[in-house]
């Protein structure tokens, strides 16, 4: 067997995976920690992701400068992100550097969060949310998002607002990382070529004094909105869009069909949308999705266009939508893309760092340790009845659509 999974659950409750594989040439590891911007009060938005950058700030035995320059040493390819369910740390080395890279890594989730720092950094933030301000095709998603979900917490913004960024302390935030960063609610992940023993040992003692528990999470499902948002803005000359529709959360065997099922429609090259909207030079860009998170999926999608084409456009994703919903798929549209789906999941597997989140969205959604053959058998047996099943499902539901157009002044 070229490959085997472990896992092994710490005394303190932290959960560490691993997938060895004797042919890799690297070894690659992160930290999931199950945390983000649904995961934050009112008054706090924005925190999971202004921690996420803190971290690199320095610990009680580190600066920033000590931090960055020890994973350059390594030949470290690291980096962090934050989303609405989770955070986290990564790297990736070559196998004789496995003890450092660790290291690193677990001194990162211990920040020290001093004020200069948190106040410099406070500055970085803001500008990251005044530039994707600036990116009409975020604000979409964002505005989208807040009308689909509502009230409910999977509608929040991930960078958090100017406001509450502004207000924000770095007493709030370190009571957040302590009630949100313990033991039994962060994964560590390792894959490629290292050795598991060495790993469990080290790993027991630089998480030994980490708070124990978990802070857990509300997984209410929400209530989607419906219906159609438009906005007018003087500060762009195309229009974007964007739509959402209920789908299945990953605990439900359907959603590997519902993501095949969109990619039919809009999933790149070869699909439905491509071939009557975007080849045919009516839109810049377009396309669906299938998004699967923690008790909850949706359908989503979007497009870009000049002002002249948007009603065209719109009518033909539309009538593309009604006709998809109605009538399913093809077998040969389906095996199509399943030929893709099945070619990405391997060639991510191919290498120890892309493997990482194949293996840790496995287990923290469904909680299976998942080999890539068996990820990758899912896909190739769904049949076009199990898509039909699917989108049979979606007739009662309506669609959540947003519109961002020029304003009249703005208009050629």
């Amino acid at each position: 067997m070229s490959r085997q999974i472990l896992m092994h659950r710490l005394g303190n409750g932290l959960l560490v995976i691993g997938e060895y594989d004797a042919a890799a040439l690297s070894v690659a590891a992160g930290f999931f920690v199950r945390t983000g911007s649904r995961d934050e009060r009112r008054d706090e938005a924005g925190v999971s992701h202004f921690l996420e950058h803190m971290v690199f700030k320095g610990s009680a035995d580190r600066s920033a400068l000590d931090i960055n320059r020890e994973f350059d040493e390594i030949g470290a390819q690291y980096n962090a992100f934050t989303s609405e369910e989770q955070t986290v740390f990564y790297g990736c080395v070559l196998p004789e550097f496995q003890v450092r890279l660790m290291e690193l890594l677990g001194n990162l989730l211990q920040p020290a969060l001093c004020s200069d720092e948190f106040e410099m950094e406070r500055k970085v933030i803001l500008e990251e949310i005044a530039l994707y301000e600036d990116r009409p095709g975020f604000q979409v998603s964002d505005r989208l998002r807040s009308v689909f979900f509502g009230g409910h917490p999977l509608g929040n913004n991930v960078l958090g607002t100017v406001e509450s960024i502004s207000a924000m302390t770095v007493d709030q935030m370190r009571a957040y990382h302590q009630r949100r960063y313990r033991a039994e609610g962060i994964r560590l992940v390792v894959t490629g070529r290292f050795e598991w023993e060495r790993v469990l040992e080290q790993v027991e003692k630089l998480t030994a004094s980490w708070i124990r528990g978990d802070a857990g999470r509300d997984t209410t499902a929400p209530e989607p909105g419906t219906g159609v948002w438009q906005e007018e803005s003087n500060r762009f000359q195309h229009v974007y869009g964007g739509w959402m529709a209920p789908g299945f959360p990953p605990m439900d065997p359907r959603h590997v069909a519902a993501g095949l099922a969109a990619m039919v429609l809009g999933g790149g090259r070869g699909s439905r949308l491509d071939w009557d909207v975007l080849r045919p030079g009516l839109a810049l860009s377009c396309g669906s999705y299938h998004v699967e998170e923690d008790g909850f999926g949706y359908f989503g999608g979007s497009f870009q266009c000049t002002l002249d084409r948007a009603t065209e456009v719109r009518a033909l994703i539309g009538d593309h939508w009604d006709r998809f919903v109605r009538e399913g798929v093809t077998e040969d549209e389906l095996e199509r893309m399943k030929r893709k789906a099945v070619s990405a999941l391997c060639l991510q597997g191919e290498t120890p760092l892309d493997r990482l989140t194949q293996l840790a969205g496995a287990w923290e959604y469904r909680g299976i340790l998942q080999p890539l053959e068996d990820a990758v058998d899912e896909v190739e047996r769904v049949t076009p009845a199990e898509v039909r099943e699917v989108l049979s499902e979606l007739d009662c539901h309506g669609r959540a659509e947003f519109v961002l157009m020029p304003e009249p002044g703005a208009r050629r």
